[in-house]
């Protein structure tokens, strides 16, 4: 250990002694600013060091030269011995080689870490499941560690050929379809790499929402995979058939209640499971969550919904900081992957009120949930919130976007078949299997 501890020193002393050295050429100072550029903070263990460093930045981006005398004023002869720095030879070259030695050492100090760290989990790992959810965050952890992580630009040109293709072609929107076009209007679809927030009250239809979501990929041969963990499987994939099928699902309670041609139906509706993955399980870590994001995407899945952000496993004591650290983490594995996320999240007792609609305080734990999702969709069941005849079936959309308008938007529901479609204007004609939408500018 301290043989380690002294050559880091050693090579934090190098690199210093590089920028220290006087240059009377302008071709030194840019080599100065270019070595600069390509270190962080991360790099130096040792605390004094750092702070010379620190310094040495503010001389170099300041234009002056940097040397011995300057670092020395600058506030050096109080952190570090100068009699213990390893100065240069005339050469400023070999400052990359410094530089490259220490990333090195860094990047050795992160694989060690971070396979001491799933070692301990390994050793306290009980089943099977345990060990195989380990050795994968593992594998997806060393794959994302590299010595050296280079910025890489847009390729401006592909992408906007990808955008010219996408308004040349038949598509009406940018994503794939929420299933209810008036929805899709509002967001453009289900756009990748997005995080999407679903809030709404306990038993208010967000689930079914999802559900019907999920549907609508499936028809459109969109990968997807949806991840409970509050609904047993037999619960999901009765949800599922019943909007697949359009049948009240109460009526998958028993035999007697599906009468001939419903039976028939259901016996032929096969789910192709390489299309649509299901996973109930609940008391995940926001580890696991971000791990089954990363093995999805690599499976291919293109949307992945999550029901719900309050079910990961978090230590109640720090509830609003970790909702936030959750939503975040959620957020950068979305766009890590490439994937589309759909998150769901429980509003708090507030959301109650008959009187007054959601917003965004009605969250649980809103002031860490909501800086991190692109689209926020707040669902208000209008009959489960006031009780009123008139508005049975009917349910509000509030829209918190990133990219794109805020407002709101009333749809139809039939939570029993989890059908969603646009409001019917004066003279539409219902029909639950197949509705075509009147065409109208909402914003």
């Amino acid at each position: 250990m301290e043989k380690s501890k002294n050559i880091q020193d050693n090579l934090e002393l190098t690199l210093i002694g590089y920028f220290m050295t006087s240059v009377d050429c302008e071709k030194d100072r840019e080599i100065k600013i270019d070595a600069l550029c390509q270190i962080n903070e991360e790099l130096f263990l040792n605390e004094s060091n750092l702070n010379t460093i620190r310094i040495i930045s503010k001389i170099i981006l300041s234009g002056k030269d940097c040397n011995i005398e300057t670092v020395y004023l600058g506030g050096a002869k109080d952190i570090i011995n100068f009699d213990t720095i390893k100065y240069s030879p005339s050469s400023m070259t070999g400052i990359f080689q410094a530089i490259g030695n220490l990333k090195y050492q860094k990047y050795k100090r992160d694989l060690i870490k971070t396979l001491k760290t799933n070692l301990c989990l390994f050793e306290n790992g009980s089943y099977y499941d345990d060990l195989e959810e380990i050795k994968n965050g593992l594998i997806a952890d060393l794959s994302i560690t590299s010595m050296d992580e280079k910025p890489k630009f847009v390729n401006i040109a592909e992408v906007t050929e990808k955008i010219k293709s996408q308004l040349n072609g038949k598509n009406t929107i940018e994503g794939y379809s929420w299933g209810i076009s008036d929805v899709d209007e509002w967001t453009s679809g289900i756009v990748k790499p997005r995080l999407y927030v679903i809030g709404g009250l306990k038993k208010s239809g967000k689930s079914r929402f999802l559900i019907h979501t999920f549907k609508s990929l499936y028809e459109q041969n969109i990968k997807s995979a949806f991840i409970s963990m509050e609904m047993p499987e037999r619960d999901v994939i009765k949800l599922l058939h019943a909007s697949m099928l359009g049948v009240n699902d109460l009526k998958f309670r028993a035999g007697s209640y599906l009468n001939k041609e419903e039976k028939i139906i259901f016996d032929n509706n096969k789910i192709d499971e390489s299309l649509l993955g299901i996973e109930c399980k609940g008391g995940l870590k926001i580890a696991q969550i971000t791990d089954r994001i990363r093995r999805l995407a690599k499976m291919g899945f293109e949307v992945i919904g999550i029901d719900y952000i309050q079910r990961i496993k978090m230590e109640t004591a720090k509830r609003a900081d970790e909702l936030e650290d959750i939503s975040t983490a959620i957020a950068d594995a979305t766009r890590l992957n490439n994937v589309a996320v759909i998150l769901m999240s429980q509003f708090n007792a507030s959301a109650e009120n008959p009187h007054e609609p959601p917003n965004m305080g009605s969250l649980k734990g809103s002031g860490g949930i909501g800086e991190a999702p692109d689209v926020v969709m707040l669902i208000d069941n209008l009959y489960r919130r006031t009780k009123k005849d008139a508005d049975k079936n009917l349910m509000d959309i509030y829209f918190e976007q990133r990219y794109g308008d805020s407002g709101k938007l009333q749809i139809q529901t039939d939570l029993g078949c989890c059908a969603f479609r646009n409001l019917l204007k004066p003279g539409d004609v219902p029909n639950t299997k197949k509705y075509e939408p009147v065409q109208e500018e909402i914003f």
